[in-house]
């Protein structure tokens, strides 16, 4: 069974429709829905958390599955595009990626959004800096026996770099050790 609001509480109800039409009485119409659109620094500010010990903004939104953050951006037509959190966060703080260059981590934190560890630079470069087993090799300057990786000691074979020195002491060793079991 419904209740009926006795006078006091209809009175109230009548009196907040009377002030809410007044206010908008005479104004503009707004036909935007839902809430302003915040700038996209504060968004990110508002996204991350800082951690005092490393200076990282660690973002707390989504993550896709290599570790990156990523947002939402409106775009001029009214479309949303998803962009990489780090890569927002830079040309938020420090304008546009120049063309060719890629957004590296130096804190090597994939969901950190500090603009500070962010630096844009080449493919190459980023690749060298880093932890895969081919930038790994690729910062090495001496072989495992001590010898150096420059122009005149260095082979390329297969893709990789083969010390020359060392090459030559095995196919040396190699020779001796066939021939002795060869008996020649």
């Amino acid at each position: 069974m419904r209740v009926r609001p006795d006078n006091a509480e209809r009175n109230k109800s009548e009196q907040m429709r009377a002030a809410t039409s007044a206010y908008h009485k005479g104004r503009k119409k707004n036909y935007r829905c839902g809430p302003v659109a915040r700038p996209l620094c504060d968004r990110i500010k508002d996204r991350s958390m800082p951690v005092p010990w490393s200076g990282c903004w660690l973002w707390l939104g989504a993550l896709d599955r290599d570790g990156y953050g990523h947002v939402m951006i409106k775009t001029g037509g009214g479309n949303e595009i998803r962009r990489g959190a780090h890569r927002a966060s830079y040309e938020a703080f420090n304008g546009a990626i120049p063309d060719g260059l890629q957004i590296d981590h130096l804190c090597r934190v994939r969901c950190c959004v500090n603009p500070d560890h962010l630096e844009a630079v080449s493919c190459k470069e980023n690749l060298h800096r880093g932890e895969t087993r081919a930038a790994i090799n690729g910062r090495k300057t001496h072989c495992k026996n001590g010898h150096p990786f420059n122009d005149s000691n260095t082979v390329v074979s297969n893709n990789k770099r083969v010390c020359r020195t060392c090459r030559n002491d095995r196919a040396l060793s190699d020779y001796y050790r066939n021939r002795i079991t060869n008996g020649t």
